[in-house]
């Protein structure tokens, strides 16, 4: 094993062991001999209660069988943990389809394997008139019965146990509460009584001194000692900046250049871009893409602030954003999702209260640093994205992309209006800043959750199905230098230049009303405003802008016919292909008649 067992997976295991111990005792009080225990024991008169099959004698086969059961049922526990770890090492879902079924394989192993053994000793049960082959079903009944009383004690004790700790934490956070508020009071006196007398600075350290007597009397620390030893008190429980948010104040008084990368390369066009990135791929990193692929990636920058690569692994998702960053001068940012990610706390870490201080992470400050480089692209890589709910660890961020981008404030804490933040976390709030991108890598695999529509809607989807074939490109390729103002006036003038002709939008309408009316299929106005986004950079690049289309339904709109599709939709799937030729041409839109074939065939 690559981690020792957590505290839960030890916990289960005592738990079942429990249970196993448990359920032994009642066994020895229900036993008809009553050679341990009195004969009208509690469990004893349980057994009568539930009307437990009771043999008029112990014997042999009987705790056989019943201690093969005990035994495996601990084992199928300690088995299940093991593989739940097993698959959480290997960063793969340990609640996914697959990971249920070696679950349910072990326990129905060990459910087989126990009954097996102990059938083959009653076949040693030599007594006539009880236990053996002939009184197998007075055998089961006994032993289920029992296993059935155990799991019944079992869980009174646990809710019992629960209600206990529950009142008893109950209580004490009340005496806590308590305390704090002693705390608070005896605070505002000390400050009243510095406020009233005419201290001599001098005196200042004994002062503070009287006044940490008094508040360490707390259960909890309300200063923090400097480097200087004075004293200095926390703002209503939250530690002074420079010790709450350590690392965000040293980006602050690292007087980073807001107008750093100003040096772009003002004769750059998208059509070069796109053409010149994809010649520097092949022949700087050995890397090959479709030029529409990139073509696509690169309007999708103006489209959204989340971008999704998806595909099988090994076609070069995780190197495009890598190395478009490495192309336009930047460095991008990796951060690798984990499949215990539930929160937004995983990701831009949280205050602990024990040590007065806010748990840092590296995506948190990279954020931070955005805010002063406004005019950089920064490229956050969310990799392996969907190996986690990513409606649960990214909500707040899905929520925030509906917002004007000036309003993009992420709540981290709430700050006193008072309390002296780091500059750019006003009232605990994070702006994600406009220049920010996030560029997810998902796979396709079992190990992985299904992307939601909710976050497909948000985002521009790009998929990577196969692996590119080399590309003969000849030229001298180098990196640029682009700023985002730089970028952003590129689509802007590809946007006054370009339109989604009426004629255009109005064929595409056509295709929309059909996947309505047919499939039951809509989209809103974000994706209508993303593709009036999207063609006409296109178009500026001197790309089919079909072939954006054509990515778009595909990647987002289709899609959604994976999860519903059933034979009696094949008739209106092949209508929508026949549509599609009747409207772009039969040369056009391959991904997404592909795309239908593919279930079309799946009907027949």
């Amino acid at each position: 094993m690559k981690k020792k067992l957590s505290v839960e997976e030890w916990f289960s295991i005592s738990l079942a062991t429990l249970y196993v111990v448990i359920t032994f005792f009642v066994a020895l009080g229900v036993d008809p001999s009553h050679r341990v225990m009195a004969r009208n024991n509690m469990f004893a008169g349980l057994a009568q209660l539930f009307n437990i099959p009771i043999p008029a004698k112990s014997y042999s086969g009987l705790w056989i069988l019943l201690i093969f059961y005990l035994v495996f049922i601990l084992i199928a526990v300690i088995l299940i943990v093991l593989t739940r770890k097993y698959f959480i090492n290997r960063n793969q879902n340990p609640n996914s389809v697959r990971s249920i079924v070696y679950y349910c394989v072990i326990g129905f192993s060990s459910l087989a394997i126990s009954t097996s053994l102990g059938i083959v000793f009653q076949l040693f049960e030599k007594s006539e008139d009880v236990g053996g082959i002939a009184n197998l079903n007075e055998t089961f009944g006994f032993v289920f019965g029992v296993l059935f009383l155990g799991l019944l004690i079992f869980v009174f004790l646990a809710a019992f146990v629960y209600a206990i700790v529950g009142i008893v934490n109950y209580f004490a956070r009340r005496k806590n509460k308590n305390i704090a508020q002693v705390k608070s009071s005896e605070d505002e006196e000390l400050e009243k009584v510095k406020e009233n007398s005419n201290i001599d600075p001098n005196l200042e350290n004994s002062f503070s001194g009287v006044k940490d007597n008094k508040v360490n009397k707390s259960a909890e620390t309300s200063v923090v000692v400097t480097s200087d030893n004075s004293n200095t008190l926390f703002s209503n429980g939250i530690a002074p900046k420079e010790i709450a948010f350590k690392n965000l104040v040293a980006i602050d008084n690292s007087n980073l250049d807001v107008l750093s990368n100003s040096n772009d390369d003002i004769n750059i066009t998208l059509k070069d871009l796109v053409n010149n990135l994809q010649g520097y791929l092949a022949t700087s990193e050995k890397l090959y893409y479709d030029k529409i692929e990139l073509g696509y990636f690169i309007a999708g920058l103006k489209a959204s602030k989340l971008i999704i690569l998806e595909g099988i692994s090994g076609t070069g998702k995780s190197s495009l954003p890598r190395y478009f960053a490495k192309y336009i001068s930047e460095e991008s940012f990796f951060e690798p999702i984990q499949v215990t990610y539930k929160e937004k706390s995983d990701l831009l870490g949280y205050y602990n209260e024990i040590t007065n201080k806010y748990s840092e992470t590296p995506l948190l400050e990279n954020l931070y640093k955005a805010s002063y480089k406004i005019n950089n692209l920064n490229i956050v890589v969310l990799d392996e994205m969907n190996i986690s709910r990513i409606e649960y660890y990214f909500a707040d961020f899905l929520s925030l992309l509906e917002f004007p981008e000036n309003e993009r404030k992420l709540s981290l804490l709430l700050l006193p209006d008072d309390y002296d933040a780091p500059n750019n976390l006003n009232k605990g709030e994070l702006l994600i800043t406009p220049n920010t991108y996030f560029i997810g890598t998902a796979n396709k695999d079992d190990s992985t959750y299904t992307i939601t529509d909710k976050v497909i809607d948000r985002a521009i989807v790009l998929n990577f199905n196969n692996v590119q074939d080399k590309l003969k490109i000849k030229g001298d390729f180098t990196p640029i230098s682009l700023s985002y103002s730089r970028l952003m006036a590129l689509f802007d003038d590809a946007l006054n230049k370009f339109k989604f002709e009426k004629d255009e939008v109005k064929d595409f309408n056509r295709v929309l009303k059909f996947l309505e009316d047919e499939l039951d299929i809509s989209i809103g106005n974000r994706m209508l405003k993303q593709i009036e986004c999207m063609v006409p950079i296109f178009k500026d690049m001197e790309l089919d802008y079909k072939e954006c289309i054509d990515i778009f339904l595909s990647s987002k709109v289709l899609r959604k016919l994976e999860v519903r599709f059933n034979s009696s939709l094949s008739s209106s799937v092949l209508k929508l292909s026949k549509l599609l030729d009747e409207i772009y041409g039969k040369n056009s839109l391959k991904r997404c008649k592909e795309l239908l074939n593919k279930y079309i065939k799946r009907g027949i």
